[in-house]
Parts: C-alpha cells; structure tokens; sequence
C-alpha cells in the first residue's frame, strides 16, 4: 500500500466501530530465525491497529482506543504456513474485537476473538504509540513528561480506576482516634472522588473527539464559550475562534476541556450536551435520585474543603428538617458506590456515540 492509501485509510478507521483490512507479503515469516515484530501499524486519531509476529510464533493483532482499551486477538502463524501473503481484517466495536487473517485474497480465514491485553497502546498527541505494561507487568498511572508538559498520560477511565484504587487503600486504614479518625478518612476519600470524577469527566469530553466523534463545536461555543468567543459566533466568525482555538489542543473539544469546571455539576451537563448531545438526565439510564446524590456528593466535599476536614455531620446547616449525615466509613463506601455508578453510565453512553453520517 502506497502512504497515500494508508493515510486515506486512516482517516476512515478513526471511528468508534468499523472494519481494516489490507493484503501485505512478509517474506521469511515462518522461517525459524525471524524475530518478533511489529508487521503493520495504523494510528487513527486516538485508535490504534497493530500486527504483530510474538513470542512462540503467534500472529497478534491489536485495537486500542481510550474507550474500549487495548485488546488482542491471537492466532497460531503455523496455521497460515507456508503463506508469506497474508489477507487481514481488524473488526472492532466497543464491545468486541475480532482478527481474521487468510492466506491469500478469498481464501479462509482463521478467526480469533480479542481478549483484554496486558500490554496497552496509547497515543499522544503528536500520534505516537507508546507502550506501557505486558505480560505479568501491573503498571497503574503511568505519565511521561517533557519539559514539563504531559505527553502521554492514561485514558479517562483508567484514571477513574487509578482513583477506586486509592480509595480502597486509604478506606484499609486504621487508628485509636476513634469517629474522629473516621471522619477525617472518609472526608479524605470524598475528596478524591470528586477529584476523580472531574478528571475523568474532562479527559473523557476530549478523548471522544478523537475517537471519531466530532463534537458539536458551535453550539459547544454557543454554552460554553467565553464572552469574546460567543460575540465573534454572532458576527459569523466561528472559524477565526476554531483557528484560535486549534493554537490551545490537538481538537476543539480539548481546548475547550480546560476552560470548563468539570465539578460543577451543571456546568459538565451543559458540555456534554451541547458537545454531544448526551443529555445526564434521559441518556445515561441511571435515576433521578442518582443524580440528585452526585450532586450533593460535590457539595459535601465542597464543604470539607472550604469549612473543614474535621467535618462529622456533612450536611449540619440543613438539619433540622434533615437528618444528620455523618461522614464515616460506611458513608464513603457509598460515595464510591454512587460515582462509580454515574460514570460507568456516562462511559458507556459515550461508547455509544457514533459521528454523523454524510451524504456521499
């Protein structure tokens, strides 16, 4: 394939499900002194196709996107011998990713389901893959820098995972101080949360941009934009701010991920839904009283950062006619119970976004 056709193929794989497939000649393949390597790799925005030739001989195919993760379908190349040409499609959803490799255009081909990998792909912004884990390796936040800019770091809902992690280490802790030890330990771990769940909202609203979902930039604007940006709209100007903006991030929707507070609650709900039409209360399946207890779980921590960590009795200026609620450990069990129901609501409605269809 000429670079031409691969860049043209790339463009077309850089959506949330679709299907790769190339023909390629790999002389020596099956011969035993062949080393193991990368046969092919396409990098689509934030996705990521690999082939490649591993230990004992396996055929591996790779997709990773920041949504779905790396997964890899594996297949014995004893099975493709004596065949140096190789027919190979990449199947992938956010459910499910399928390698089928043939021997030759129209001959069978031998399939395999892909599985969770160890070793994950992550591209950064200037379309590099980097590699991080492998087999029998846990690696958890990893981040590279330079110059003291992030290049790489995980995707949103790795670092969501990264947070429940900590949490449950903290949550193991123990001291003779008694309710008051709790109170400063389950203040601590709300805290953390709502940190999360920011950093997870706003890595997220950027990543589906580059997973082939474009966002709604105008209206995006319309809601979120600053006072100059929204009068240069009504002057019908929105490519002098899509070209200011493109100056601040490698999309708009990143750009515009750092001018908004994610832990605002009503501010995320108007990005989401201007951005991409993701509406918190009617498509994330999840109940009022859900949301209705995120948003309290913000406040709360708002409390304990502004007034407080010794807080014990979280929402005191509204009892009476409320209850008490007292921050202990059982309550942060909860915390983390509700915020790890919310996103995993808003994930999945994001891997269910698919980019506009066009006329041809």
């Amino acid at each position: 394939m000429s670079e031409s056709q691969i860049a043209a193929m790339a463009k077309a794989s850089c959506r949330p499900e679709g299907t790769f497939e190339f023909a390629a000649a790999y002389p020596g393949l099956h011969h035993a002194a062949q080393p193991d390597g990368i046969l092919f790799e396409l990098v689509a925005g934030a996705h990521v196709l690999r082939l490649a030739c591993e230990e004992a001989r396996l055929l591996r195919g790779y997709h990773s996107s920041p949504g779905t993760g790396t997964r890899v379908a594996t297949i014995e190349l004893a099975a493709l011998a004596p065949a140096e040409m190789l027919h190979v499609f990449f199947c992938w959803s956010p459910s499910e990713f399928r390698l089928a490799v043939g021997q030759a255009l129209g001959a069978k081909l031998i399939q395999a389901t892909g599985e969770t990998s160890q070793l994950q792909l992550w591209v950064d912004a200037e379309g590099r893959v980097w590699e991080v884990g492998g087999t029998d390796v846990a690696i958890l936040g990893a981040r590279v820098y330079a110059d003291g800019a992030t290049v790489v770091s995980p995707p949103a809902i790795e670092l969501w995972r990264c947070t429940l992690v900590a949490v449950d280490m903290l949550l193991q802790g123990e001291s003779v101080a008694g309710f008051a030890y709790e109170a400063v330990l389950s203040n601590a771990v709300l805290s953390m949360l709502i940190t999360g769940y920011e950093t997870y909202c706003q890595q997220r609203f950027s990543e589906i941009e580059r997973e082939g979902v474009p966002a709604d930039v105008e209206r995006l604007l319309q809601k979120c934009g600053t006072r100059a940006q929204r009068d240069e709209l009504k002057r019908g100007r929105l490519r002098a701010v899509l070209s200011e903006l493109s100056k601040t991030g490698p999309c708009v929707s990143s750009a515009m991920a750092d001018r908004v507070n994610f832990q605002d609650f009503e501010r995320c709900k108007t990005a989401y839904a201007a951005a991409y039409g993701i509406r918190f209360g009617r498509d994330l399946g999840v109940s009022s009283q859900l949301i209705a207890r995120v948003r309290r779980l913000i406040q709360y921590r708002h409390r304990t950062v502004h007034v407080s960590p010794l807080i014990g009795a979280l929402n005191l200026p509204d009892v009476p006619p409320e209850k008490p609620e007292f921050s202990n450990k059982a309550f942060a069990e909860e915390a983390k119970a509700t915020l790890h129901r919310f996103i995993n609501a808003l994930h999945a409605r994001t891997l269910e976004l698919r980019p506009p269809e066009r006329a041809e």
